[in-house]
């Protein structure tokens, strides 16, 4: 019996979004004691450190790692076609999965730079995203 594989759409609920994002110039983009920021030689060929936030959705929380009460930052983070984005649902499944150009569900510019305003555990830039076409492709 031949086995084939077919995609089938669906709707699903999102929860979270994964920003796993290189650290392409170092310091100048993230301090080098930025919460969450990890060391990750050989994660892709450039052996950029990362910065790996999980982000809720629809509010902006950033709901791993917790971040202090007083903690603020704000600068874009270039990142070109390097970043790994990855939808979660309810039960944190992984959903979808896109690995290039930064999706129009994340605060960027032009594709290529992540902007993070952060404060208080939120990215108070995040807005409302609600286009997820990148994940559909």
């Amino acid at each position: 019996m031949k086995k084939i594989y077919i995609k089938q759409k669906r709707d699903v609920e999102i929860k979270s979004i994964l920003l796993d994002l290189p650290i392409r110039y170092e310091d100048e983009d993230i301090p080098f004691n930025f919460p969450r920021r990890v060391p990750d030689p050989g994660v892709d060929y450039d052996n950029y450190d990362r910065l790996k936030l999980l982000v809720d959705i629809s509010t902006g929380e950033i709901l791993a790692p917790k971040y202090p009460k007083d903690f603020k930052y704000f600068n874009s983070i270039k990142v070109c076609d390097e970043g790994i984005y990855i939808l979660y649902d309810e039960q944190n499944k992984e959903v979808a999965r896109h690995e290039c150009y930064v999706p129009r569900c994340v605060p960027n510019y032009y594709g290529d730079y992540v902007n993070l305003d952060i404060e208080d555990g939120f990215i108070k830039n995040w807005g409302s995203p609600d286009n997820f076409v990148e994940f559909d492709e």
